[in-house]
């Protein structure tokens, strides 16, 4: 690719901008710029090859950004949420395309544990803790790997309905449930996989969170925010015989899957995705 190709970056919280830091070591010598919110991007014009990385509320948010002036890839228009934005160049004479947003957060997770091969019985349910945007793509990729049934729990029981609505809608086949938040430590022990999305401002969920009453044995955690580790709770949630499963690894992939949606951009370095997961989980943060 003849020309440079700008990396931008919308939302990110801490764990990710760890990550943009790594990013930047592992893939000199692109040039990355972190922006507060979508409304700093129109800002700047987006000059063709472009990638935007987004996190958080950005990733529901760009649909509208986007409106009538782009496009929406179908994954990202079927859950409502995008993890990207890529504006690339067409034919001979370089024209610049209308910017396009992207989904492949529920692929990364996907790559991910195929990479890990864990013991996980996708029989039995699964649940995600947190009604964040990042549902939407944890509940997709859990539908994926074959789980039938999902459990949603939240600290506001109407957020948690809420996107149990908007998940029945675009996933289809199955079974997703609200679990009022009151019952949390008395699910049973029927779920194979648990998803932490909450963030450390909720102490008293974390600490219900840190039972895993609802966890089987041997059965999958991802404490994708790092919260319940930094609250103190992963010696509990070791002593009940969970398999702890990084969170990083998910985020390599989302990382890398965003920088080859790019046309060329690791052909031309000479780097194959799995490559570059691993060069992304090996650089120090």
């Amino acid at each position: 690719m003849s020309l440079p190709v700008h990396i931008r970056t919308v939302g990110e919280d801490k764990a990710d901008q760890a990550r943009t830091g790594r990013l930047r070591t592992v893939c000199q010598p692109l040039s990355f710029e972190s922006l507060a919110s979508l409304e700093e991007l129109r800002e700047f014009s987006l000059d063709a090859p472009t990638l935007v990385r987004l996190f958080g509320r950005a990733t529901t948010q760009v649909l509208t950004w986007l409106g009538s002036k782009g496009r929406v890839a179908s994954d990202a228009a079927v859950l409502g949420c995008a993890d990207g934005i890529v504006v690339e160049l067409l034919g001979p004479s370089n024209l610049i395309q209308p910017p396009r947003g992207i989904g492949v957060l529920a692929t990364s997770f996907v790559s991910a544990f195929a990479s890990l091969k864990p013991d996980c019985d996708t029989s039995s349910a699964a649940i995600i803790l947190g009604a964040s945007e990042e549902s939407r793509s944890m509940a997709a990729a859990l539908s994926r790997l074959g789980f039938k049934r999902l459990l949603i729990v939240d600290p506001d029981d109407k957020k948690a309905d809420y996107m149990v609505q908007i998940l029945r809608r675009r996933l289809f086949g199955f079974d997703i449930q609200a679990v009022p938040r009151a019952t949390l430590t008395q699910v049973p022990n029927e779920c194979s996989i648990a998803i932490n999305l909450i963030d450390d401002s909720e102490d008293l969920f974390l600490e219900d969170v840190s039972y895993l009453n609802f966890l089987q044995k041997r059965g999958i955690w991802i404490d994708w925010t790092n919260a319940a580790t930094a609250r103190g709770h992963a010696e509990e949630i070791a002593n009940a015989g969970a398999q702890i499963l990084s969170s990083d690894l998910i985020r390599s992939w989302r990382d890398v899957l965003l920088l080859d949606a790019v046309p060329g951009l690791l052909a031309q370095a000479g780097r194959r995705p799995e490559s570059l997961v691993e060069q992304l989980e090996m650089s120090p943060s």
